[in-house]
């Protein structure tokens, strides 16, 4: 060992045949977390369900590990690293982020965004104007929640579903709000589908009821879905959207080719956490 080792403080390699070597230093990283506020503040929930009146979820903040999941090329082209990240920074394992509903994903979804990379979330938008594109700035912290729970021609049952009748046929149709696993369905189908909009609006009143007239039987449901006037489709969309508690990041964009002006929403995909990639 060379007497500048000593005078510098290096490690000393321990002399052969010695007993005396210090024992390994143990390390202990351990992610910071935060609490995110559910927008339905678990009232949606049944009673038996784990996020039955929870207000708040704890996740760990996104670390290299979690940039590795949204890296993955598999998960990606499957649609699910969302599902996979969330997975990964939920505190309590005992939570399936496919039976969250779509609303309380999202708060996690842009509260990660902001533990991992700040608020500011610059990416590419599209004018619809001109199709020219350019860059548009999102501020997270400007999210808005919405969930409104006085709906006078909705009636919310003790199973969180809601019954409501509809205009025309006067049948009277029992809802739920959109899940995680809904999500992926949905993303799934406009993959396989060569039109984006080609069977969703049956595909998704079929996910949605739950009955008609009380009967609960699929293929009787999946008649009335075939066969609903077009009037009483639109409102049963219509009261998913208002039964639905909802998050969003919304800013006025402004093309600065044609001035073409319109309110325009994050989506929160891949490209949210990778808006340069």
């Amino acid at each position: 060992m060379s007497r500048n080792a000593k005078r510098r403080g290096l490690p000393q390699k321990p002399e052969q045949g010695g007993n005396d070597a210090p024992p390994a230093p143990e390390f202990s990283f351990i992610a910071p977390t935060e609490m995110v506020s559910l927008p339905s503040e678990g009232k949606l929930y049944p009673n038996e369900h784990h996020l039955h009146n929870v207000l708040q979820l704890e996740i760990k903040f996104m670390t290299a590990k979690e940039e590795d999941l949204l890296l993955n090329e598999n998960y990606i082209k499957n649609g699910i690293v969302i599902d996979k990240l969330l997975r990964s920074l939920l505190v309590d394992k005992n939570i399936n982020p496919d039976d969250l509903l779509v609303a309380d994903r999202n708060a996690l979804i842009i509260a990660a965004r902001i533990s991992a990379y700040g608020n500011e979330y610059n990416t590419k938008i599209t004018c619809p104007g001109c199709n020219t594109s350019s860059t548009q700035s999102f501020d997270l912290l400007e999210h808005e929640v919405h969930f409104d729970e006085s709906l006078d021609d909705v009636e919310k049952t003790e199973n969180c579903t809601f019954l409501l009748t509809v205009p025309l046929s006067n049948f009277q149709v029992e809802i739920r709000p959109l899940t995680g696993i809904d999500e992926k369905y949905f993303a799934a189908l406009f993959r396989k589908t060569s039109k984006k909009k080609g069977r969703f609006i049956t595909e998704q009143l079929k996910r949605i009821i739950l009955s008609v007239d009380a009967e609960t039987n699929p293929n009787y449901i999946q008649a009335f879905v075939n066969n609903i006037p077009a009037r009483d489709s639109l409102y049963v969309r219509s009261a998913l959207k208002r039964i639905s508690p909802t998050i969003k990041v919304e800013q006025e964009f402004a093309c600065p080719n044609c001035n073409f002006e319109e309110v325009m929403e994050v989506p929160f995909n891949t490209e949210f956490f990778w808006p340069d990639r």
